[in-house]
């Protein structure tokens, strides 16, 4: 009988779920350039006392810029914290409103969400194990170790937003894991 083979599998797997709560950060989109200064006070007061009356959790305004159509401008932008009841708030304003547009930053998943991604990924890592270990002619064994790792900076994807304006849900996000798996296999 041969010694115990270790197998090491490292997997980073990405699933959509919706999220517990967004980061969304707001623009504010200008058409005429001749009205700009007059439209972005406006635009900001009625903002602003939407954000108070719905007492969101906001930092700003900080400054933004925007190039539209050949004008480039300033607009005060917001972070807002949303749960999913405050999104809905905010997208009903959205509808009435066509120059707030933005997109979400950041996201907070469920403990259920990370669940279900490592279920997903410890399956998938289960499966590669088996096929290398049925090559050399072994048997997997049930236990194994697991690590979640975080990746360089450097090996971190790119985030590519939608365009501002883009309406769609923006709970729906990528949460993402990176797992060692070590096994053994007799």
């Amino acid at each position: 009988m041969s010694a115990p083979k270790k197998i090491k599998i490292i997997l980073n797997k990405s699933e959509v779920f919706i999220a517990e709560s967004i980061k969304f950060q707001t623009t504010f989109l200008v058409r005429e350039e001749n009205s700009l200064k007059d439209e972005l006070e406006r635009i900001n007061k009625n903002f602003l006392a939407f954000l108070e009356e719905n007492k969101f959790d906001y930092e700003g305004p900080k400054p933004g810029t925007m190039n539209n159509n050949g004008f480039e401008y300033t607009y005060p932008s917001y972070i807002i914290n949303l749960s999913y009841a405050d999104y809905l708030k905010l997208e009903k304003y959205r509808d009435a409103n066509s120059e707030l547009a933005g997109h979400a930053m950041s996201s907070t998943f469920s403990k259920d969400s990370q669940k279900k991604l490592l279920e997903i990924v410890t399956e998938e890592a289960k499966k590669q194990a088996q096929e290398l270990a049925e090559t050399d002619k072994l048997t997997l064994q049930k236990d194994y170790e697991i690590k979640e790792l975080e990746l360089p900076l450097n090996s971190k994807k790119w985030t590519i937003y939608p365009p501002q304006s883009a309406r769609y849900n923006h709970f729906r996000q990528s949460l993402e894991g990176n797992y060692e798996f070590i096994f053994t296999a007799e």
